[in-house]
Parts: C-alpha cells; sequence; structure tokens
C-alpha cells in the first residue's frame, strides 16, 4: 500500500487518496499499532500520506454490517466477529455493553460516492450507519433466528493473556484468509482488547452521516429480518 500511496503522488493526474483502511473500530498507532503487523500498516500510511502532496482522507467505517446479514446483497467475504449469526453462537468480549458502530457496505459507496463531491476534504472521516451494543446485537440476533445463542463472555484479564475464544465461523475460515489459529487468535486479541477501551464507539468527530443526511442507512434489526424472517 505504501507503493501505491508513492505512485499517487508521482502521478500527474491522481491529486487525491483515501487509506486502504475502512475500519471497524477507532485505532490509535502508538497503542495499537505494535500489536499486529497488517494493522500496523493500515495505521502507518496517514504517516506517509504526510509527506506527499496529495489530498487525503481516512475513513473508519465501522463493522461491516454484511457479517450479520446473509440475506443482504454484499460483495466482501462475511467474517462475523462477536457473533456468529450462521452457527448461532457468540464471543463476546468485556461484559458486552460497550457501543459499535455498524455500517453495511452498500451505504459505505454511497457516502464514498458524495464524498467526492466536497471541495475540500478533512484527514478523518467517521461512518456510523447504526449503534447498538453487542449484548443488544446478540439479542435481535436471536430474536430474527428464534433461537437461543450459545455464548462465552471473554473476560479482559483472559484477553489480556491472549486466552481468545474463537467461534466456529473464524475457524471455518481459516483457510481462505491466510492465517493459522495462532494469527487469528492474534488478531481477535487485538480487536477484542480495543472493544473493551470502548474504540468501536468513535466519539466526536467528522461524520459523513451528519454531512448528508439524505443517505439513510440499513440498519441492523432491519438487516437480520430481511435475512431470517420467515
Amino acid at each position: 500500500m505504501f507503493n501505491l500511496i508513492k505512485a499517487a503522488d508521482i502521478s500527474r493526474a491522481t491529486r487525491r487518496y483515501i487509506t486502504n483502511n475502512w475500519s471497524g473500530v477507532n485505532y490509535q498507532l502508538q497503542k495499537h499499532g505494535n500489536i499486529n503487523p497488517l494493522l500496523t500498516a493500515k495505521l502507518q500510511q496517514a504517516e506517509e500520506l504526510k509527506k506527499t502532496t496529495l489530498e487525503w482522507t481516512d475513513i473508519v467505517n465501522g463493522i461491516f454490517l454484511d457479517y450479520y446479514a446473509p440475506g443482504v446483497t454484499t460483495h466482501v467475504r462475511r467474517f462475523p466477529l462477536i457473533v456468529d449469526v450462521d452457527h448461532d453462537v457468540a464471543v463476546i468480549p468485556g461484559d458486552g455493553e460497550m457501543t459499535q458502530f455498524f455500517t453495511h457496505t452498500t451505504d459505505i459507496g454511497k457516502y464514498i460516492a458524495a464524498l467526492l463531491s466536497l471541495e475540500k476534504w478533512e484527514c478523518k472521516y467517521y461512518i456510523k450507519g447504526d449503534a447498538l451494543t453487542w449484548n443488544r446485537l446478540l439479542a435481535l440476533a436471536e430474536r430474527a433466528k428464534g433461537v437461543k445463542f450459545d455464548v462465552t463472555y471473554d473476560s479482559a484479564e483472559k484477553i489480556e493473556k491472549g486466552e481468545v475464544t474463537l467461534v466456529r465461523a473464524h475457524v471455518e475460515i481459516l483457510s481462505k484468509v491466510g492465517m493459522d489459529e495462532a494469527m487469528l487468535k492474534k488478531f481477535m486479541e487485538t480487536v477484542f482488547k480495543a472493544l473493551i477501551e470502548g474504540r468501536g464507539d468513535f466519539g466526536p468527530g467528522s461524520y459523513l452521516n451528519e454531512i448528508f443526511p439524505e443517505i439513510v442507512p440499513l440498519k441492523t434489526e432491519e438487516a437480520l429480518q430481511q435475512s431470517f424472517s420467515k
């Protein structure tokens, strides 16, 4: 991704650049950058872009709602974090009462298309398609499917030791994403720690929802009903 930044800076045609971030969690380079090599590279893009003449921005969009809504058209590989709606299980970090933002990729595309119309960009934008706690997502999924999920809560102490519980969907996808189990557990440890810190709620900032209120994003409950209502 750094070579792409350099090429874009050299190009006579390119004047704007959006980082390859698309994060569901508001990670910080200083705090989380040494935990995971891929995450480090993603977070370092902003530092590289500061050295260029490009106008650029970073998008933090919330976790893809696509992961929990198999009945809604998507073009991304589903990777259900925390709540595995395919197998009726959930592994929730902490007490599950942290707020998390979710946005469907279709809506992300609409916001980005609208963003291109702005004369000037800020260095970071947020998207909040929906906001709910993990316990609330679990309850909505159980209601939509009409079943009780098998739920495990991983405590902060357990996560700090690297003892992260994987759901079945994670194990099944290992070969598709090029990870072994140890790598995946390290990745989930990074995610869980950030979520317990409350970084699924992005706090104050420039939200594309507020800049483009005419775009109405898909809500989680509606997406689940579309996927599982009989």
